[in-house]
């Protein structure tokens, strides 16, 4: 998540403006000069996500827990085994992170759990949905008698929209593969020229972890 500056269209002053993907939380800035609602298109509650969005938000947490529980998990039992001065043992360590790669996905969906129960806890405050109409974000769902049964996004997601996120992440997952294979193999060459023995667990999981960390950084910044 990349913080850029931007400024109040009201007063001018100085904003420093969120621009993470899709992320829970309150969609708009409050100038703290003038107190003007300004709308942030990056961020937005979980109810008015639409459900391919909340489908990748899902996919990046277990993506993510997957990733830095696998990776933690196997470089600290390697580098246990080396101070013990023991034998590389690939299935433990594969075993490990295994093992890992669970533990942060049930890490990392308590934090997303906790994000989509405050965020359900402001879209119960009416005080906060008028704050949201305000800004054009929603609109009253007003039945044949003329009363409010509700609210919905004034400018839902397009189908559009969704096949073109679709197409970027099959793309971004394309080019994961296909780095983390030469890594695989440039890194194979490379420790055996310098007499390096790595375990062949740990060594696929760095491979794909570094493109992974790449892509994701540019996509989310």
């Amino acid at each position: 998540m990349a913080i850029v500056i931007s400024y109040c269209p009201k007063c001018k002053n100085m904003l420093e403006v969120s621009t993470a993907y899709i992320a829970i939380g309150t969609p708009y800035e409050q100038c703290s000069k003038c107190k003007t609602l300004i709308r942030n298109g990056k961020v937005n509650e979980w109810k008015l996500l639409a459900i391919y969005e909340k489908v990748y938000y899902t996919l990046i947490v277990t993506w993510t827990g997957f990733m830095f529980g696998s990776v933690i998990s196997a470089v600290g039992t390697y580098l246990l085994m080396m101070l013990l001065d023991l034998k590389i043992d690939d299935n433990l360590i594969l075993q490990v992170a295994i093992v890992g790669a669970v533990i942060g996905i049930l890490i990392c969906y308590y934090f997303f759990y906790e994000l989509i129960k405050e965020s359900n806890t402001r879209m119960n405050d009416p005080d906060y949905i008028l704050e949201l109409k305000s800004i054009g974000l929603i609109e009253s769902n007003i039945d044949k008698q003329g009363n409010e049964t509700g609210f919905s996004m004034k400018y839902p997601t397009d189908n559009t929209k969704a096949i073109k996120g679709i197409k970027l992440w099959l793309g971004i997952l394309l080019m994961i593969a296909v780095w983390s294979g030469v890594l695989i193999f440039l890194l194979t060459i490379i420790l055996k020229l310098i007499g390096i023995t790595i375990s062949i667990p740990l060594l696929i999981i760095i491979s794909i972890t570094l493109p992974t960390m790449y892509y994701f950084n540019k996509v989310f910044r």
